[in-house]
Order: C-alpha cells, then sequence, then structure tokens
C-alpha cells in the first residue's frame, strides 16, 4: 500500500481506477431506486456521473450489497458499511441509538466489511488485471473510524493499492 496526498478526482485517469467508498442502501418503498450516495466521496461521484446511482442499485438487488463493482470505466465502489437490513447491533453515531433499525448509511463504517472489500479488490486485482487502485481512507470520513485503526487493514496489500488523502 502506497499513500497520497492530494484530491482523488485528479487521479481519474486510465491508470487508476478509484474506489468509491458505498454502504447497502438502496432508495425507494420496494428498494427499487438508486443507491444512497449522499456524502463524501460517494456524493462527490454521483454528482459527476448521476448514473451510477442507479448502477450500484442494480447490482445491490441483484448480486447484493457486499460486493466491488465496476460501475463505470474505472470507478468501483467499495462497501464500508452495513446495508439497513444487516445493521443490528452495529456501531451507529448517538443521535440514531434511539431506533433499533437505521439505514447503513447513518451507521458507523465496520472494519470487518473493509477487509471482506479489500480482499475482493485484492482478487480482482489479479484475476482482471487492473494495474493500480486508489481510495480514500476507508471508513474514516463519512464512517466515522481512525486512521491508526484502518490503516493495518490497508497495509497488507502492495504497491497497486493507493490510499488517499486530503492532508
Amino acid at each position: 500500500m502506497r499513500e497520497v496526498v492530494g484530491d482523488i478526482w485528479d487521479y481519474y485517469n486510465d491508470n487508476y481506477n478509484i474506489c468509491i467508498p458505498t454502504n447497502g442502501g438502496v432508495e425507494g418503498v420496494q428498494q427499487s431506486g438508486p443507491a444512497v450516495m449522499g456524502a463524501g466521496v460517494a456524493w462527490q461521484a454521483a454528482e459527476r456521473f448521476p448514473e451510477i446511482s442507479e448502477t450500484l442499485g442494480d447490482y445491490i438487488r441483484k448480486a447484493g450489497w457486499l460486493g466491488v463493482y465496476e460501475l463505470r470505466w474505472h470507478i468501483w465502489c467499495f462497501p464500508t458499511k452495513p446495508d439497513w437490513a444487516y445493521w443490528r447491533g452495529m456501531p451507529v453515531d448517538e443521535k440514531v441509538r434511539i431506533s433499533h433499525r437505521c439505514p447503513g448509511w447513518l451507521a458507523k463504517s465496520v472494519p470487518g466489511i473493509i477487509e471482506v472489500s479489500l480482499a475482493i479488490l485484492n482478487s480482482l486485482h489479479y484475476t482482471t488485471k487492473v494495474d493500480e487502485f486508489i481510495l480514500p481512507r476507508p471508513g474514516c470520513g463519512c464512517g466515522g473510524l481512525d486512521w491508526k485503526d484502518v490503516k493495518p487493514l490497508c497495509k497488507k496489500y502492495g504497491d497497486w493499492l493507493t490510499v488517499i488523502s486530503r492532508g
């Protein structure tokens, strides 16, 4: 793993594949709408490429929320939070504790989910021959985790993984 400081969108080109931290939330009464991408880098991605929230919603419905999917050329989702149905017992901000159920986007990121996403990314690196993935510190922005706790998970992987921070 390599660490850099900067704007993740400066790396959106043919050499890098950007990973967007996501949760398993899908809008709509029947969960038939777009994926929830309402904050952080996910929101930035949805603003730049409006179709990706629909694409991610479709992937979640067809294959499940815990997967790393290519949403468009060089943009991949990277789950760090549970879907809302999986929430029971997950860490949540104090303002949400009044409910026993909450959508995944309100929950804190979960290190175990980040580990699974990293393992999937590692497999994709070798099976798809993607040279380089870059992602913001997973779970450390809107996910509420500390980088000191997440960094050891990321350090297990080679130089094909770049983690970026705003500095």
